[in-house]
């Protein structure tokens, strides 16, 4: 019987009881597991699926999508505010236009004449008169205030970062440290510590004037004692007699709010004394800047009106002569001006139907 020839490769093995007693078990082994249930291989076969699925997803949105030179150079909208608005209940909120048009009535532009903290409290004022159950007071501040600002208030809005402002304690503090630089402070400040009282002003203004600086820089940073010694040293010493005299005696024996309250009623009680006599700085200064005004309007007046009447005579030119300065008119060159003259005039015609010929003169009457 020919022999058979295989074409598997094998391998010397010098233990090859040991490999087959190996090789037995492991068929054992298998032998006595369970048939795997199907249930175990359809999940199996979805959790493949599931993983080729999102390589293939993968691999799709890593792909580059190419676009023209056109459509990447295009403008492209992009909305984005500094203001964050927060979310808000009412389905029925809106903003009216007359509440716009409110708002917009007294805006802030960032002029350095202007104060912010005066444009916070206008606002906050006519803010707060809107009440929407479900709507926060810091939601409609926050949608009103890009209203309330115009010019480089409106650009430094605009500039800042997006989603920079969500609370309005955030955004009025930042407006504030915006348009209320430190030199301001410390010039409202020295307007404060500095107070003198006018002439002639009475303790009712000087009191509400000093009140108003207080006012334009809340942040001031003066003690309050030390703002009731400055208005009592700043007022003129017939005050200064009359608020001891009101005191008891001395006005710092007592407290600073009881000074305060003096004060307080005593301008209010001066208020019903007379018309007001306030004069803005010295009365003799203000009276000689009004005078030399008036005679600097005065000067400029007779200046136009010379510059008019030049202007007017250089004008005129005869249609006659040419000459300038006179019309036509009053040209000396016109005939009508000959006959006018000559009218009335000694006649020597030898013709005359006179007594007299025309070339002599009657000898009795010459």
């Amino acid at each position: 019987m020919p022999r058979r020839h295989s074409d598997i490769d094998l391998q010397f093995d010098p233990e090859i009881e040991a490999t087959a007693r190996r090789l037995n078990a492991e068929r054992r082994r298998r032998a006595q597991q369970p048939p795997p249930d199907s249930t175990t291989l359809e999940s199996e076969t979805e959790r493949e699926i599931e993983v080729e699925i999102e390589s293939e997803t993968e691999s799709e949105l890593e792909a580059p999508i190419m676009s023209s030179i056109r459509e990447d150079s295009a403008p492209k909208p992009v909305v984005s505010s500094s203001i964050v608005k927060p979310a808000i209940g009412a389905n029925n909120f809106e903003l009216k236009t007359s509440l716009i048009q409110f708002i917009q009535t007294e805006q802030f532009g960032g002029s350095p004449l202007e104060n912010p903290n005066e444009h916070l409290n206008s606002f906050l004022d006519k803010s707060d008169t809107i009440k929407v159950n479900g709507v926060t007071e810091d939601a409609i501040r926050l949608r009103l205030f890009p209203y309330s600002v115009r010019g480089n208030a409106k650009e430094w809005l605009r500039n800042c970062a997006a989603d920079s402002f969500d609370t309005w304690e955030n955004l009025s503090n930042a407006f504030l440290q915006k348009f209320f630089p430190p030199g301001k402070t410390a010039k409202l400040r020295n307007d404060i510590t500095g107070f003198v009282q006018y002439e002639d002003e009475s303790l009712y203004e000087a009191w509400e004037r000093f009140k108003e600086l207080q006012r334009q820089c809340p942040h001031h940073g003066i003690p309050s004692y030390l703002l009731v010694v400055t208005f009592y040293n700043a007022v003129k010493p017939e005050l200064q007699m009359s608020l001891n005299a009101a005191s008891g005696g001395r006005l710092d024996s007592m407290t600073w709010s009881q000074a305060k309250a003096l004060i307080e009623d005593m301008a209010a009680s001066t208020y019903h004394w007379g018309p007001s006599r306030s004069i803005r700085g010295s009365k003799t200064g203000s009276g000689s800047v009004h005078m030399m005004q008036t005679q600097i309007d005065e000067l400029t007046q007779q200046i136009s009106q010379l510059k008019a009447s030049s202007s007017s005579s250089s004008a005129q030119v005869c249609n006659l002569c040419g000459v300038q300065g006179h019309d036509s008119g009053d040209c000396v060159s016109m005939p009508m001006s000959e006959q006018v003259n000559a009218l009335g005039a000694r006649t020597f015609d030898p013709y005359s139907n006179t007594y007299n010929p025309g070339w002599a003169h009657n000898p009795r009457l010459s």
